[in-house]
């Protein structure tokens, strides 16, 4: 499709509002279980996407990489049955994953036919932080959680003697490390909104919202989140802000987030940063999984434990109590094995290689963010690959990166 390079004449379609409905469905969280919103809009869409791609050959030639990648992992993963140790959680993860693949394609089709397909995904991320902010103040604010939380009440925090009680946010994810993840998708785009050519208004209510991102994050506690925000942060900083006049700016501004956070968090920095301090990014039981799955990933001679095996692994050959693999690279290549691993790795060389080519300031800073942030993004929750979120992620990040869907 030829696009026209003078956004300010252009209209959206219904494609547009199709990617960011589609970005926005995931604010229901994992409510609805196996037929949430978001997987029931996926399937309605398989039809269109198939015969999509059935008619547009060059759309194959495009993503072959992700095309053959996917049918691969799919083929591999049933291999693995001959091996599995819990039947019917590899059964149910590969047709999991099959849905979660065509949700990366749905993105696709809707990107190819919409007429501003990257401001239209920035415009979804950024909607679905509005519309699941009022929920997380509410938790907040009263410690009400909704029915579908596993925790229900304040949650109290250990570090050496000392004991806290602090409020949370898990909104609709379940948890509150689910929310934090969805948290961390969110903020290069939100940062990213601030390249385009918006108002002073827009400009300040996009700051707005990044301040509540940071005491929503703050509140929730998580390490890899926090440092995920100061990654975040120096990005945008080394791409957006320049010259004494900015650095002044940035300085005031900084200074304002370090006096408010010790002002009213101080209990729970002194909690996070006392975390860092003692454990990094680790802790005991999840040295022990990493040491585990290595040498899980060796007695399979490097082809990995099966589909929806990991924690059937870890607890039934290693007696583990902790069996979340609570990193999607671990869980990707523990499972699947060594190829498929090298292969999911390809995708973020592309992605890579697609900003790289790309002139456009802000799908660069929005890319590289996203990959700097990721290793980090990867170790928060307990599980990711049975979940559309990371898939939508990505395939937003091929949009993005692609000079062939600028329209400025």
């Amino acid at each position: 499709m030829d696009r026209i390079l003078n956004t300010s004449i252009l209209k959206t379609n219904k494609f547009d509002n199709l990617l960011i409905v589609f970005i926005v469905l995931q604010a229901f969280g994992v409510i609805g279980g196996a037929l949430q919103p978001i997987r029931i809009f996926v399937l309605i869409s398989i039809p269109f996407v198939m015969m999509y791609f059935k008619r547009n050959d060059e759309i194959i030639r495009e993503y072959r990489y992700e095309s053959f990648l996917f049918v691969f992992w799919i083929f591999y993963g049933m291999i693995t049955l001959l091996w599995s140790i819990m039947l019917d959680e590899s059964i149910k993860e590969l047709l999991y994953l099959i849905l979660n693949f065509f949700s990366f394609f749905t993105v696709i089709y809707f990107a190819k036919n919409a007429i501003k397909p990257q401001e239209s995904l920035i415009k979804g991320w950024i909607l679905l932080f509005i519309i699941t902010l009022p929920i997380a103040l509410y938790e907040f604010w009263f410690d009400i959680h909704l029915p579908i939380a596993f925790q229900d009440a304040e949650m109290t925090m250990n570090y050496e003697y000392e004991v806290f009680n602090r409020s949370f946010a898990s909104v609709t994810f379940g948890n509150l490390n689910g929310y934090n993840v969805i948290l961390c998708y969110i903020i290069p785009f939100v940062f990213g909104y601030l390249f385009s050519e918006i108002n002073k208004l827009k400009s300040f209510a996009i700051w707005i919202l990044l301040l509540l991102i940071i005491y929503i994050i703050i509140m929730n506690g998580s390490r890899g989140a926090v440092l995920n925000l100061l990654l975040g942060f120096t990005v945008f900083v080394l791409y957006y802000l320049k010259g004494k006049k900015s650095i002044i700016i940035l300085t005031l501004i900084s200074l304002f987030i370090i006096f408010i956070s010790i002002f009213y968090f101080n209990d729970l920095l002194y909690l996070i940063f006392g975390r860092f301090e003692a454990q990094g990014f680790s802790d005991e039981g999840r040295t022990e999984l990493l040491s585990k799955s290595w040498d899980a990933l060796l007695n399979t001679k490097m082809v990995g434990v099966g589909a929806g095996n990991f924690r059937a692994t870890m607890e039934s050959v290693y007696k583990l109590e902790n069996t979340a693999p609570h990193n999607l690279f671990l869980e990707v290549g523990i499972q699947y094995g060594l190829l498929i691993f090298i292969f999911f790795i390809g995708m973020f060389k592309r992605l890579y290689s697609k900003q790289k080519a790309n002139p456009k300031n802000s799908s660069k800073f929005i890319t590289i963010t996203c990959l700097v942030m990721l290793p980090l993004t990867s170790t928060i929750d307990s599980s990711y690959i049975l979940s559309i979120s990371i898939w939508l992620f990505l395939a937003s990040l091929y949009i993005i990166a692609d000079e062939n869907y600028n329209v400025n």
